[in-house]
C-alpha cells in the first residue's frame, strides 16, 4: 500500500486530485473531516481544549447546541497567524495517532487499496509528511485561488482575501518539501494528465525501492 499526502493552499484544487484517485481505489482520507469528527461533540477532549482556548475572543464560537462554529473560528484564526498556530497545536499529535492507526489497520487487512491518500492542507506543519511514502503539493495563482475559495466556500473576497493571504504565510516554502508540484492554473483535463503522470511515476518508483 502506497501512502501518499496531497497538501496545497485552500482553492488550489488537491479534493480534486483526491476524487481522482478515490475513483481508481485508493482509501482517502480529508484530514478537515477528522478534525470535525475530533470535535463535533461537546464531550471530546478536543472540542474542551478549543472552547477553553478560544471562546473569550471569537464571538459565537459556541451556540445553544454547544456545537463549534466552525465559520466564526475560521474567521478569526484565518486573520491571526498566531491563532491559526493555536489552533493547529490542538490537532497535529491526535492527527498523527489517528492517521497512523488507520494506516495499520488498512495494511493488515486481506485486500489493502493501491493507494492511502491524505487529503491535508496541513500536510507539512503537522508533520504527517513523514509517514506518507510520497507527497504532493498542489497550487494555483492567487487570483485563482480566491476565486474559487468564494464559490466552493461561498464566503464573500475579504474572507477568502484573508484566508489565501494567511494560508500562503503560513504555507510559505511548504512545496520544497514536496516530491512532486501540481501547479493548477489549467483545465480539469490538464490536472487530470498531471495525475496520471505522477501516480505512474510514484508506482514505479515506489515498488522499486
Amino acid at each position: 500500500m502506497i501512502k501518499i499526502g496531497i497538501g496545497g493552499i485552500a482553492g488550489a484544487g488537491k479534493s480534486t486530485v483526491c476524487d481522482f484517485f478515490k475513483a481508481d481505489g485508493a482509501y482517502v482520507i480529508n484530514l478537515d473531516a477528522v478534525a470535525h469528527e475530533l470535535y463535533s461533540s461537546d464531550k471530546s477532549a478536543t472540542h474542551k481544549q478549543i472552547v477553553k482556548t478560544f471562546s473569550q475572543r471569537v464571538p459565537g464560537l459556541t451556540g445553544q447546541s454547544g456545537l463549534i462554529n466552525r465559520k466564526a473560528l475560521g474567521s478569526f484564526v484565518f486573520k491571526n497567524r498566531a491563532a491559526l498556530d493555536e489552533l493547529n497545536a490542538i490537532f497535529y499529535n491526535q492527527f498523527n495517532e489517528y492517521i497512523k492507526d488507520k494506516i495499520s489497520i488498512l495494511a493488515q487487512s486481506a485486500d489493502p487499496p493501491q493507494f492511502f491518500v491524505l487529503d491535508a492542507a496541513v500536510l507539512f506543519d503537522s508533520g504527517l509528511y513523514k509517514i506518507m511514502d510520497r507527497n504532493i503539493w498542489v497550487t494555483a495563482r492567487k487570483d485563482l485561488l480566491i476565486e474559487r475559495l468564494m464559490k466552493l466556500r461561498n464566503v464573500d473576497e475579504r474572507y477568502a482575501k484573508n484566508m489565501i493571504e494567511t494560508q500562503v504565510s503560513s504555507f510559505e516554502k511548504q512545496e520544497n518539501k514536496a516530491d512532486f508540484i501540481i501547479e493548477n492554473d489549467f483545465s480539469l483535463d490538464k490536472l487530470r494528465l498531471l495525475y496520471h503522470n505522477i501516480t505512474k511515476e510514484i508506482s514505479i518508483n515506489v515498488k522499486n525501492i
